[in-house]
């Protein structure tokens, strides 16, 4: 069982899971600013 949590705790599935983690909050921020440039936009006169 030490084996596999230093492999986890060591290796590249905590890079991955922080990497995915953060990609996800990224991708859920750019959608919240495309929404909100796109809904507060001044109407063309």
């Amino acid at each position: 069982m030490e084996g596999v949590i230093s492999v986890v705790d060591h290796d590249a599935p905590i890079d991955l899971i922080h990497y995915v983690a953060a990609r996800a909050r990224l991708d859920s921020a750019i959608a919240a600013w495309n929404h909100r440039a796109t809904t507060t936009r001044a109407p063309p006169s």
